[in-house]
């Protein structure tokens, strides 16, 4: 231990080695604050000792040195401070986590952060989302995930987050346990007679006649289909619906209150079907290999027109009575 002790006093070189791979240590942790407060009191310890023999100068010479050295180093574990990280472009919106909520919880989520979305069905197998869960593609249209090592992160804790274009629709999957997997085979029911199994036979002709022309459809042209197809049924809907009011409206004792209330839920039925179109769109959009966004937002948008000129005639209805 003694000749520890004398090896210590007597040799300034090696006080100089060890307090500079303790200065590294907290250099690397510590960062460049550290580095400049260690030049500055390196610098005025050299000063003070400027009437000392060279030999009692050789430690604070070496830190102030080290210091300058160790400014220019890239520190490993701050490589992102002295790299810059870009802003978020402007014009999105972040996509709240709402990964493993229900369906409710993360529409309530997603209004709250003033997101349009559109929720379908996918099965739970196929997709390996718990039953009654959501998740999302980060990969679909208008949609970006942002890195932390690139980007400025809302929370410092998050290694990235994704956000979503103003005015575009996030599609949201939910996951049901009851849906058939794609990938199952479902068998036909065996004909008792020749007769029925000719007519199964001819009906699984025209659905694989039907399948193979759908399949061959531009997503375009099957969206103007699926438009065709329940602007259709939301117009055939509508005299029904008005006529339901109607009658119902007569019977009411409820005031003008039970006539909005009458109004509204015949106002949903038909919101139902344009909902049930709309969803029927968005899975052509997930299904379709360069599947757009726009093209989806352009006929969904028409079908929403539909359905809003024709819930005014129920509204008119509702006026009309109301007066």
């Amino acid at each position: 231990m003694e000749k520890l002790k004398n090896l210590w006093d007597d040799n300034d070189w090696l006080k100089a080695i060890i307090i500079i791979i303790l200065y590294l240590g907290f250099a690397f942790y510590l960062g460049q604050f550290w580095i400049l407060l260690t030049i500055i009191a390196s610098g005025i310890w050299l000063f003070l000792s400027r009437h000392k023999s060279n030999s009692k100068r050789v430690l604070p010479a070496s830190i102030l040195l080290l210091s300058i050295v160790t400014l220019f180093i890239p520190n490993p574990l701050h490589h992102n401070a002295s790299q810059k990280l870009k802003d978020i472009p402007s014009g999105l919106i972040e996509i709240p986590d709402i990964a493993l909520n229900n369906k409710e919880t993360a529409q309530a989520y997603l209004d709250k952060a003033g997101i349009k979305s559109t929720f379908i069905s996918v099965s739970s197998e196929d997709s390996g989302i718990d039953p009654g869960k959501v998740s999302y593609d980060d990969g679909q249209p208008g949609v970006k995930t942002f890195h932390s090592s690139d980007y400025k992160m809302k929370d410092s804790d998050d290694l990235e987050e994704s956000y979503i274009k103003k005015g575009e629709t996030l599609i949201v999957k939910v996951a049901d346990k009851n849906l058939t997997p794609a990938s199952s085979s479902n068998s036909a029911p065996a004909s008792s007679t020749k007769e029925s199994a000719k007519q199964d036979a001819s009906k699984s002709n025209a659905s694989n006649s039907t399948s193979k022309k759908d399949s061959n459809l531009s997503e375009s042209e099957k969206d103007q289909k699926i438009l065709d197809d329940y602007t259709n049924k939301i117009k055939a809907a509508t005299p029904g619906l008005v006529a339901e009011y109607n009658s119902e409206a007569a019977s009411n004792n409820s005031g003008i209150d039970g006539l909005a209330t009458i109004s509204n839920a015949k106002i949903t039925k038909l919101a139902e079907i344009s909902n049930e179109g709309i969803t029927k769109m968005a899975e052509v959009m997930l299904s379709t290999g360069s599947g757009s966004q726009d093209t989806y937002t352009v006929f969904a948008g028409k079908l929403t027109d539909v359905y809003s000129s024709e819930a005014e005639k129920i509204t008119d209805a509702y006026m009309a009575s109301a007066q």
